[in-house]
This record gives structure tokens, sequence and C-alpha cells, in this order.
């Protein structure tokens, strides 16, 4: 399996697109890598994943997070447009009350359209 594809597809927000990024290609030993690096750079106390791509990377940075920390984690695998996480702060604001949320996301597609309490590792530049 393939990170990169080119083919056709649905993106989840409803948009066709040409080529797809397959994070189900990463193996564990990439996400503890990702977490490592997301972990060491940003402080938060509770992770959550955005379903169903974010969920495998929450799970990886669950033994970073420290109660002490004014944040709480929101994170997903490949943002295309950035409204699942508007949408999943939405459902989280709840949590969000008790300590502000911050987003991380693994691939970011949206071409600068990301919210901007979103931020990626890896950001498509073209």
């Amino acid at each position: 399996m393939s990170l990169f594809k080119k083919e056709s597809f649905v993106s989840h927000s409803g948009i066709k697109l040409d080529w797809k990024i397959e994070c189900d290609a990463l193996f564990n030993t990439d996400y503890e890598t990702l977490a490592y690096i997301i972990g060491t750079k940003i402080a938060f106390d509770q992770v959550y994943g955005i379903p169903t791509g974010g969920l495998r990377l929450a799970k990886h940075l669950k033994s970073y997070s420290l109660p002490q920390h004014p944040y709480n984690l929101l994170v997903d695998d490949v943002a295309t447009t950035g409204n699942s996480f508007e949408q999943w702060k939405q459902e989280f604001s709840e949590l969000a009350i008790r300590k502000p949320l911050i987003g991380v996301v693994l691939f970011d597609r949206t071409y600068s359209n990301l919210p901007n309490w979103v931020f990626p590792v890896f950001k498509l530049a073209i």
C-alpha cells in the first residue's frame, strides 16, 4: 500500500479529488514517531481524535498528555477543507470551556484554509 495514490475519490467533505493521502499505509512505528514530533512540540492535557483518521494518532499521543497543561488537543490525519476541525470543535465545546482546543493535522492539503488554531505537521505548499 502506498501513502500517496494517484486516483480519483470523494473526500470526507464531499470534494472530488484526483489524488489521495492513504494514511492506512502508515505503520505503528510511523505513528509513534509522528506522536513524538507532536508531543515534544505541543503541550496538552487530553487528546481527542477526529473519527476515523485521527483516532489512531490520538491513541499514540496519549502518552504525551500532562494534566497541568492548559490546552486539549484535537487531531486528524488529513485536512482537505478544515471543516472537520470546526465541526468537532463544536462537538467538544463542553471540553473547550474547561480548556481551549489546539488542533494538529498530519497532512494539510487545504491550501491555507485551516482554522488558525490548527497546525499541520506536513503542509502542501503548491
